[in-house]
């Protein structure tokens, strides 16, 4: 049950969170005080009951996708037929060319948005086109639905690149700095909707273009992403287009973009050493499970690389991956971490090296809160997301384990805990009620905005 009034929100009810990939926090009948600053100021049990079910409806925080190609929203679910450089150049690359158009941008991002605000995401990391004015419409949209976003706009100079889609090296230095300076003025620098620096990967790039956006970097301080050891023709490409480093992260720290502000997407071939060196610069790498599986032909080994150090979250990798909806790409991380035990055919290991799989649905929930939220350095107490807890902003999710024509059966013996694990495993966006966003109202069942 929530309340709302021109002083903030109350809900009381039960809140379910996750503040360690072993524990699954579910506080039945609390009430959560949240002030006009969408701020959580009180968290406490309720002095009076819930009437009703309680087990029908539970908040949980919003899921944070931390790795989104917005102009590869329209071939979704489609053109997953090629290896990855074969796919860029027949399909993406086109695609994308195609926001060249401001019109085509208009149409296709708030769609990508409100998707997205639908199924829970309320905080998305966005790679955009490389074009300057398409990236500002992006951005315009995220704040108009109301989702937490993180924008870039794709910067691309290298011959690997196709002509009709290659920018100038100059170019994509000026519109990345002109970029940054119109979203920080049009949202605040610790606005809702912030820049980042974007270099496609290393492959599509001159050294030029990486160490010109690497002095953009230390200029203003401001997020930076690209990809790193994604699949093995990506690998193989570096080593021969960079002979000096031959590896992503050799090339991203000599060219200055590896700061505690990185993130970098899918690292599924790096190796332990490139890991420790992450770990000490505070890099975060993402997980990108359907993509990995289709494209990288490998799988990041999250509580190993997780055990070392390093700062885990999960990203959907629109449209490297089919699916809009974190909570898919959660489920696959699940049988991802799986993968790795497989025998294979004809061998008879004498002893099971993984007996225990870590990356349970409790797992995967965290690295799709907490996990992104320390991706984006957004998991403090003081103004950090991810967690009900006290000084962090309510981005929250309430979810009806009882919706009509739900896609899972539950049971009168179900506890809270055994509807909600049934909604994680087999529910979608029909079981979310409404979306909050640093406390205010963005979608609710009703498509309505606050």
């Amino acid at each position: 049950m929530a309340e709302i009034s021109c002083t903030g929100l109350t809900f009381v009810g039960t809140l379910i969170d996750v503040p360690s990939p072993a524990q699954l926090r579910v506080r039945e009948n609390h009430r959560c005080v949240v002030d006009q600053h969408g701020i959580i100021v009180q968290l406490e049990e309720a002095s009076q009951s819930v009437s009703g079910d309680k087990s029908q409806n539970v908040m949980f925080p919003g899921l944070i996708d931390c790795h989104i190609h917005a102009p590869q929203y329209a071939q979704l679910g489609n053109k997953t037929d090629l290896p990855l450089m074969q796919w860029l150049n027949e399909y993406t690359f086109p695609e994308e060319s195609r926001f060249s158009d401001p019109d085509y941008a208009r149409e296709v991002y708030p769609r990508l948005v409100r998707r997205l605000v639908r199924n829970g995401t309320t905080t998305a990391l966005y790679f955009g086109s490389s074009h300057l004015e398409a990236t500002k419409i992006l951005a315009n949209a995220c704040g108009s639905v109301g989702q937490r976003a993180f924008v870039g706009k794709n910067c691309s100079d290298g011959e690997l690149c196709p002509q009709y889609y290659r920018e100038k090296t100059e170019g994509g230095i000026r519109d990345t700095k002109a970029f940054i300076e119109w979203c920080q003025s049009t949202f605040g620098r610790e606005g809702e909707v912030r820049p980042v620096i974007t270099p496609r990967f290393t492959p599509t790039c001159t050294r030029a273009l990486l160490e010109g956006l690497g002095a953009i970097a230390r200029e203003y301080d401001v997020a930076v992403q690209t990809h790193a050891a994604e699949t093995v023709d990506q690998v193989a490409l570096v080593q021969e287009m960079f002979p000096q480093e031959k590896r992503d992260v050799a090339i991203l720290r000599n060219c200055g973009l590896l700061t505690p502000r990185t993130v970098l997407a899918h690292g599924c071939h790096l190796t332990d050493s490139e890991v420790q060196e992450l770990v000490v610069a505070n890099v975060a790498v993402i997980s990108c499970p359907y993509s990995n599986v289709l494209f990288s032909r490998a799988t990041l080994p999250i509580p190993r690389f997780q055990k070392m150090g390093l700062k885990i979250g999960l990203g959907t990798d629109i449209a490297g991956g089919w699916s809009s909806s974190l909570w898919e790409n959660a489920r696959l991380a699940i049988l991802q971490d799986r993968v790795d035990s497989f025998v294979r055919i004809g061998t008879h290991p004498v002893t099971d090296n993984k007996a225990d799989w870590e990356v349970t649905f409790i797992y995967a929930l965290y690295l799709a809160t907490v996990g992104g939220a320390r991706s984006l350095n957004m998991d403090t107490n003081e103004g950090g997301i991810g967690l009900f807890e006290v000084g962090r902003k309510f981005d929250a999710l309430d979810i009806n384990l009882n919706a009509e024509d739900q896609r899972f059966e539950i049971y009168p013996g179900d506890s809270t805990r055994d509807r909600f694990e049934r909604f994680v495993l087999g529910g979608d966006d029909r079981n979310i009620q409404a979306v909050w966003v640093g406390g205010r109202l963005v979608w609710n069942c009703e498509g309505r905005k606050s």
